[in-house]
């Protein structure tokens, strides 16, 4: 025991003399040929990044944050192609010139997009199909768990069954989990 502090100390043997290595000196691969385009190493660029929106992408670059990678710094704003990546990406924002207040002008083929109501006249005509119900007998149940707090009448637990034919949710209040308590709650329900 250590006098200083009360800890145990455990003596650890000393480790035999290993060889000194060389520290091992990091490197990436890059798979980028020297032939291709300034518009090929952007999209390469620019999807390593998770294809961000072209101004960010650029921002990033101005900003050196990307120093280390090969040819960032030759890439403009004209290199960079749009991608479906970057579109999908970005979807949740909405659409620009959705409620426009200005006249569009009309198309030139007026053939194939017709959206004048028909002048024929209305007949009133109506439909209407009876089928015959074929009961499947089927439900569905689960039971919660234990709520923390008993009720006012003792129950803990909530038995939720989906019938499938009247395509109803019901529900039945149980004491416990019990086999008779859950017969019970079954019979009632159903």
């Amino acid at each position: 025991r250590n006098p200083i502090d009360g800890l145990w100390d455990i003596p650890l043997s000393q480790p035999s003399p290993q060889p000194i290595r060389p520290p091992i000196r990091q490197s990436a691969n890059a798979i980028i040929r020297k032939d291709n385009s300034q518009s090929e190493l952007a999209s390469y660029l620019h999807a390593c990044c998770g294809s961000p929106t072209p101004s960010t992408f650029l921002r990033v670059i101005n900003q050196g944050n990307l120093l280390g990678w090969p040819g960032i710094n030759t890439i403009k704003a004209s290199h960079i192609i749009k991608s479906i990546a970057t579109a999908k990406g970005h979807l949740n924002q909405e659409r620009i010139n959705l409620q426009s207040t200005s006249i569009s002008p009309p198309p030139e083929n007026d053939s194939d997009l017709d959206f004048t109501p028909s002048t024929e006249t209305k007949s009133h005509h109506c439909l209407a199909t009876i089928f015959t119900f074929t009961p499947t007998s089927k439900g569905y149940t689960d039971l919660t768990g234990r709520f923390p707090h008993k009720s006012s009448r003792g129950n803990q637990y909530v038995m939720v069954v989906y019938d499938y034919d009247s395509n109803g949710i019901l529900v039945e209040t149980l004491k416990n989990r019990t086999a008779g308590e859950i017969t019970k709650g079954w019979k009632k329900l159903h």
